[in-house]
């Protein structure tokens, strides 16, 4: 075969090598298409947290009809749906999952998706519940600055153990111990340091909970009727017993006399001090003195 046949014949084949590459790069962009169908998913998962309550919301980055499911793990629970899949846009989905009455401390959720193609992803995330915080607090300022912090002494608190950050039913008082003098030098131990309340609320400035049958008010600085630069945490059984630096204690209940001092039995399921103590102390000195400071909503 001569050189002049080999040239005629040259042409056309590299026509057809030419011809194959094209449409062999044609073909690329499907076979990566249908690749990214079965690729894995990209999974956020993001907690808000509100008091004992969790919103998990959970991004996917691939449309809801690419998504066949989507479940999750929490601590050490059994496996649960995610619920509904909602669309976030053209490429992408998202599901919330509702978390409540969580345990105080750390958690940990596991979300897994699976998409048509069966590629799977997943993500994860950890959140804390905070301990129940102080709905309001009567201490004594050990260390004079007027906020309930280390080294101050309890007298009387409402505990937020229903854990939704106003007063109400399903809360707690919770005492320690109250100073015996103006000076807050000396204390003495409730009988009882815990009561569940039936009621409470916030009023004018004040927190009043009800709880063993028992009203308790926290009265904050210049609250009447104390007066200006006056604190103080009152409650009632049978008259009035009050903490405050208008009368320290005060026992006004027909079954003790003035002169007897306050002495509860340690049968009397209230929450009074079970030890005798002079029953009228007047420390009222119109200012904001530290042996009974008033916090409500502390942070």
């Amino acid at each position: 075969m001569t050189r002049a046949h080999l040239s005629a014949i040259d042409p056309a084949r590299r026509h057809h090598r030419a011809l194959a590459v094209v449409l062999a790069t044609m073909l690329v962009p499907f076979v990566v298409g249908s690749a990214a169908a079965k690729t894995t998913p990209i999974v956020t998962v993001a907690p808000i947290v509100t008091f004992a309550n969790v919103s998990v919301q959970v991004d996917v980055d691939q449309s809801s009809n690419q998504v066949a499911s989507c479940t999750y793990v929490l601590d050490a629970n059994a496996v649960a749906s995610c619920g509904t899949n909602v669309p976030n846009g053209k490429q992408a989905s998202r599901y919330t999952i509702s978390l409540t009455s969580q345990a105080t401390g750390g958690h940990t959720i596991i979300v897994t998706v699976v998409l048509n193609g069966k590629g799977t992803g997943s993500g994860s995330t950890t959140f804390t519940i905070a301990p129940p915080g102080l709905l309001a607090v009567a201490f004594t300022d050990m260390n004079g600055d007027h906020l309930y912090d280390a080294g101050d002494i309890l007298i009387i608190a409402l505990l937020d153990a229903s854990e939704d950050g106003v007063p109400g039913a399903g809360d707690t008082v919770v005492a320690d111990q109250y100073p015996l003098d103006c000076s807050g030098s000396s204390f003495g131990n409730f009988g009882v340091t815990s009561l569940a309340v039936t009621s409470a609320q916030a009023i004018n400035g004040t927190v009043v909970a009800v709880a063993g049958g028992t009203t308790f008010t926290w009265l904050p600085v210049g609250t009447a009727p104390n007066g200006p630069g006056v604190e103080s945490v009152v409650w009632n059984i049978g008259g009035i017993e009050f903490i405050g630096q208008n009368h320290f204690v005060q026992d006004d209940t027909t079954s003790e006399q003035p002169s007897d001092g306050m002495y509860v039995p340690a049968a009397d399921n209230v929450l009074v001090p079970d030890a005798p103590i002079d029953p009228f102390i007047n420390c009222f000195d119109g200012t904001d003195n530290s042996f009974v400071d008033i916090q409500l909503n502390p942070s």
